[in-house]
């Protein structure tokens, strides 16, 4: 049967929808890129905001609106928090949580035999084991996010992850190496580690931790390269950099979550480091790791917010010279504490302030760019457009570079030149 998969969200759904993809050809299914024709259309949701969830909603309903024969799969984030209102989608034929994803293609199978729609399923809980699924190949792609770690322990006040997601959970350290290992032999050429809390992976099984994992890595044959997701602060210790330092294979691109700069918006967010910290953190690594580049994500008109805390935020931002600044309006999402919080900032001033940050990273932005022009950088090509070839630096900085020779896949060293907006035109 064909079957098409809708992802939502994170680079954990990403991974995890080309898991479940993989369990479906193996059983002999035929994939599709499209929903037109479809038998099996999956939808694996997000539910980090309240949007997430209404875009959740409205493409089960629009699939079901399209393909009125075909099975509909609900699965993931969003009915894992909000049973009630998942059940009540009767578009949805199959609906599973966040764990047992692997089981829908026989739950698609029974379903079939007696088109008796499956609407309950095993909700995680704080000792759910964690869900063995592996990516062999990345079909062509050169790019291969690996799932390493699930769940997260620590509530931040605005997050409903936690719940949907449960308790931090490791992938044993030799599965993971053994799928790094696949995906490198089929022509991967960068592996994306990622995980909701990625940074805590292995403190549950306390046998390995994350550092450990990437020096492993870094032994694995083959030529290519390791890129981490989103990072806490705390994480990065004296200790941890000289490590990571050490390493070939790791990019010298890491995304720390801000949020804030303000240290009282960062206790009513439950964030469990002060911004002197945040700034040390980023000062280490760009003093020990050569050519180091810092991106991160900042939360505008959190409740309570004065113009004094935004005000803060900005000056963090300009001191950690970041590459790239997230910048988002806060949005309230129902069940969480923040929710319920007194202080609520204006929805026009939340957007007033995340205009303004931008404007000011971007300028941060090229500032920290403008730094590397007539330096050397090592190029992945990843795209040919109009004769010039595209690609990310290891410290993430998006370059083109002229060249007939050159094609998708080739690593080039290339002499960067000149910047134009957030593009850095670059020369053999």
């Amino acid at each position: 049967m064909v079957f098409f998969i809708y992802t939502l969200g994170c680079k954990v759904n990403q991974y995890e929808s080309e898991a479940l993809a993989e369990r479906f050809i193996a059983l002999g299914h035929t994939r599709s890129e499209t929903p037109e024709g479809a038998v099996i259309i999956v939808v694996n949701s997000c539910s980090v905001t309240a949007e997430s969830d209404r875009k959740t909603r409205q493409m089960v309903r629009r699939f079901r609106a399209a393909a009125p024969e075909s099975v509909i799969v609900l699965c993931g984030c969003y009915p894992e928090g909000h049973q009630a209102e998942a059940l009540s989608l009767k578009e949805a034929d199959i609906i599973v949580g966040t764990s047992e994803k692997l089981s829908i293609p026989e739950k698609v199978e029974a379903y079939l035999k007696d088109r008796s729609a499956v609407r309950g399923f095993a909700s995680v809980s704080d000792d759910s084991p964690f869900e063995s699924m592996t990516v062999s190949s990345a079909g062509g792609r050169l790019r291969a996010v690996v799932k390493i770690e699930d769940g997260c322990n620590n509530f931040c006040s605005y997050c409903i992850i936690p719940y949907v997601r449960g308790r931090v959970r490791s992938k044993p350290e030799s599965e993971a190496l053994a799928e790094i290992e696949s995906l490198v032999k089929s022509g991967v050429k960068e592996i994306v580690l990622s995980g909701i809390h990625l940074d805590r992976y292995g403190t549950d099984v306390k046998s390995t931790s994350l550092t450990t994992l990437l020096e492993k890595i870094d032994l694995i044959e083959g030529d290519f390269r390791v890129r981490l997701s989103s990072l806490e602060p705390v994480w990065f210790t004296s200790e941890n950099i000289d490590r990571l330092s050490r390493l070939k294979k790791l990019c010298p691109h890491f995304h720390l979550s801000l949020q804030s700069g303000s240290d009282a918006v960062l206790t009513r967010m439950n964030r469990r480091y002060t911004a002197s910290e945040f700034i040390f953190a980023v000062s280490l690594i760009k003093e020990k790791i050569a050519g180091a580049s810092v991106t991160t994500d900042v939360i505008t008109g959190f409740p309570g917010e004065t113009d004094e805390d935004f005000e803060q935020s900005v000056a963090v931002v300009k001191a950690c010279k970041f590459l790239k600044v997230h910048v988002f309006p806060y949005s309230e999402r129902p069940g969480t504490k923040a929710a319920a919080m007194s202080g609520a900032v204006p929805k026009s001033v939340r957007a007033a302030r995340a205009r303004l940050l931008i404007k000011e990273a971007a300028e941060v932005s090229e500032r920290f760019i403008d730094g590397f022009i007539g330096k050397t950088a090592k190029v992945l090509i990843e795209e040919i457009k109009d004769g010039t070839a595209l690609g990310y630096t290891e410290n993430y900085i998006y370059t083109a570079v002229s060249g007939e020779d050159l094609k998708v896949g080739d690593v080039v060293t290339v002499t960067l030149m000149k910047r134009v907006g957030d593009t850095v035109y670059a020369s053999k």
